[in-house]
């Protein structure tokens, strides 16, 4: 167990990632939803908080959550999803179409789509990115 432990050390001491680690981190719509899943992320310290990026619909709320959590945070879904190799989509159904359209170019064509827009079918996600794409829908549950 030792020698595991010393060839995982020195793999990360030579810069190399494990399998499976998250380079960057896109949640789309930090609202309700969104800061709450961004939240229990960043506090079981699944992904540092220099590997996450946020977006939101208005700049002062973008401010307000990079001040809170030491995230980066805008209003750009395009440059956020850009080179992101996760992507957690927390909008509202109606949004999702248009986010995609505006994604599809800028997307990575292995990246992890995480969604939890309620009533978005993952095959819908596939037919607006026009390929297939690994797609997962989450349906969380928050307190009211």
């Amino acid at each position: 167990m030792k020698a595991r432990a010393e060839t995982t050390h020195k793999g990360a001491q030579a810069g190399k990632e494990p399998p499976g680690h998250v380079k960057k981190l896109a949640v789309i719509g930090a609202g309700k939803l969104g800061e709450g899943l961004l939240s229990g992320l960043l506090s079981s310290q699944w992904v540092p908080v220099d590997r996450v990026v946020a977006t939101v619909a208005h700049q002062p709320r973008a401010g307000f959550l990079a001040e809170k959590y030491g995230i980066t945070a805008h209003t750009d879904n395009v440059r956020a999803v850009s080179g992101a190799d996760l992507v957690l989509i927390c909008l509202k159904p109606q949004q999702v179409k248009g986010f995609l359209h505006d994604v599809k170019k800028r997307l990575r064509k292995d990246a992890l789509i995480i969604s939890a827009a309620a009533s978005v079918t993952t095959a819908l996600i596939e037919r607006e990115l026009g390929h297939p794409a690994h797609v997962v829908r989450a349906m969380p549950n928050t307190p009211c």
